[in-house]
């Protein structure tokens, strides 16, 4: 986007999900921003009002302006709100000391292939074992405190899940309304809702959301985390992006069979700043145990380091 809008000159227009909307508005100030995609029964009012000369779908970018690796521009442009930033280093502070880590585990759905890309807490004990005086941060975007409080006992680490702050779903929900005002019913599946209203002509679909929908929230814990000197561990999914595209960088556990974004052997990612998103890759017989077990070395040598240079005013050589 920020090449199209240097090269074009003109209008450029982002019909976006809404979860995106106010980070894309503030990050790229010059860009018209519409978040309707995914929005269930609202007309596309502004396809009429704003009558596009052209149209292209994002993911086709890449094929204009990128013949080659030197063509990619590995600038961050996304940039966190720096009121929700300050607030949540003071809830990492709350939460307990440094060094603080955080981290996603759960990747994807069906579709995407979740069983390839997720990690499970019980899988993350060369992490935990390595760190166990980290005050961990939860990035999972989804509702896994079976799996928290399952870590906690096997593994006597508290990781911290914020809902209001990083989980997009948990209070949202779609309603039903006739055309008379009267509210149906209340459905947390869009296809649920859709089915009902397919039997009220005249009846409409309201979607509601709550504080975690907004991806704002998501960045500025991330950025927090960043500023805090922490660091971040996520399994393949939409963090991994939010962060190399905010110049965060992240320790990504990437599966064997992975998506073609991922690359087959690099250790970087191709779209980010050389270095900012490094990769660590299951084996090709499914084993976990290596990249886990580099992870946990990379992190303890970081913090050892830091500890040795506090003490001593210097890095050790």
């Amino acid at each position: 986007l920020p090449q199209l809008m240097e090269f074009y000159g003109g209008k450029v227009i982002y019909d976006c999900h809404p979860r995106l909307e106010n980070m894309m508005q503030r990050s790229l100030p010059g860009l018209t921003v519409y978040p309707t995609r995914k929005i269930i029964d609202k007309p596309l009012d502004w396809v009429a009002d704003e009558k596009p000369h052209f149209k292209v779908p994002l993911g086709n970018l890449p094929s204009f302006f990128i013949k080659e690796e030197a063509d990619f521009p590995k600038v961050p442009y996304l940039l966190s709100r720096k009121d929700l930033v300050e607030e949540y280093k003071e809830w990492l502070e709350l939460a307990g000391p440094g060094p603080y880590i955080g981290i996603a585990f759960i990747g994807g759905h069906k579709r995407t292939r979740k069983d390839l890309r997720s990690l499970f807490l019980d899988q993350w004990g060369p992490i935990f074992k390595a760190m166990p005086n980290a005050t961990y941060i939860s990035l999972q975007y989804t509702d896994h405190m079976d799996l928290i409080r399952s870590a906690a006992e096997e593994f006597g680490v508290t990781v911290h899940h914020w809902p209001e702050v990083v989980e997009s779903a948990r209070w949202e929900r779609y309603e039903v309304v006739r055309d008379d005002g009267k509210v149906v019913g209340s459905y947390q599946e869009k296809d649920h809702a859709k089915s009902v209203k397919s039997t009220m002509p005249g009846a409409k679909i309201v979607h509601y959301t709550g504080p975690g929908f907004d991806y704002d929230e998501t960045l500025a814990l991330a950025e927090a985390i960043r500023q805090k000197h922490g660091s971040i561990v996520s399994v393949n999914t939409t963090l991994v992006h939010l962060c190399g595209a905010a110049g965060i960088p992240v320790h990504v556990l990437t599966p064997h069979k992975c998506a073609w974004r991922y690359g087959l052997t690099r250790e970087d990612m191709v779209w980010y700043l050389p270095g900012l998103i490094l990769q660590y890759r299951q084996t090709e017989d499914l084993d976990w145990g290596p990249a886990l077990d580099v992870v946990a070395d990379r992190l303890k040598q970081r913090y050892t380091q830091k500890i040795k240079k506090a003490k001593t005013g210097k890095l050790p050589c």
